[in-house]
């Protein structure tokens, strides 16, 4: 990874590369939130599309991708949050790892993506939702209001979908303003097409992601930099003071 010639000239820093290996890197309790999509561990492929416009497997899918729960629980600042999106079928696998890990699995949020999925069209329910894990790191307490345990947000339509489990940006602003403090860092260790870091941005919040796939963690980086302004250390001047005046850069 190389480090850009003015590194606080941006609120986020995207690295590109493996995820264990990043956030190792990272020093700890230097995070105010985590917002983690990992891999389920169900060799997913989207079928929404076939052909060449098919979306490609997930990395790292193959069984359920928890080795990361010691690691953001070590970077997380005491009294900080997780939110870890998940499916019910792994949901144990990664309630048992964040726990081990030292965190207080502390309830569930159910998101309701409004339409539902495809899946086994003949003998199956219709899936419609998604589990995702709330977790603490020591006595916690809401910055604002409270996280209700349902949310409901449109799923991104499948024409328009860049990542094969991308989420909506209005469902991740709505877990990034509930969550994370004003001004605050929010880690996503799994940030895809950038969706998390975009929902931070937009709700005044610093960000650092990492993405391993390059052509995904190109499309991440190009969502991010169009919400800056031309000038970006005038970026969110009126929104937030950073502690320390060192703001994360890009990582490329």
């Amino acid at each position: 990874m190389n480090e850009p010639a003015n590194d606080n000239a941006l609120p986020y820093t995207l690295h590109r590369g493996e995820a264990l290996a990043v956030l190792a890197s990272m020093p700890s309790e230097s995070v105010d939130a985590v917002i983690a999509d990992p891999p389920y561990g169900i060799d997913f492929q989207s079928s929404w599309t076939i052909g060449p416009r098919r979306k490609p497997k997930i990395a790292n899918d193959l069984r359920p991708f928890i080795w990361f729960a010691p690691e953001i629980a070590r970077v997380l600042k005491p009294g900080g949050g997780a939110l870890v999106f998940t499916r019910y079928d792994v949901e144990a696998d990664f309630r048992r790892a964040l726990q081990l890990a030292g965190l207080t699995v502390k309830g569930q949020v159910i998101f309701d993506k409004v339409g539902h999925g495809m899946g086994d069209l003949t003998g199956d329910v219709a899936p419609q939702h998604e589990n995702i894990i709330f977790a603490t790191k020591g006595r916690f307490r809401w910055p604002g209001q409270r996280l209700k345990s349902v949310v409901r947000f449109p799923r991104v339509p499948p024409s328009q979908l860049v990542h094969p489990n991308e989420k909506p940006v209005a469902l991740l602003e709505h877990l990034v303003d509930h969550l994370c403090p004003a001004g605050g860092v929010v880690l996503d260790p799994f940030a895809g097409s950038g969706t998390t870091g975009v929902a931070a941005l937009k709700t005044g919040r610093r960000f650092i992601g990492i993405e391993m796939v390059p052509e995904i963690y190109e499309i991440a980086d190009a969502r991010l930099l169009a919400l800056l302004p031309q000038d970006p250390t005038r970026l969110f001047e009126h929104r937030f003071a950073p502690e320390s005046g060192d703001v994360p850069g890009r990582v490329t």
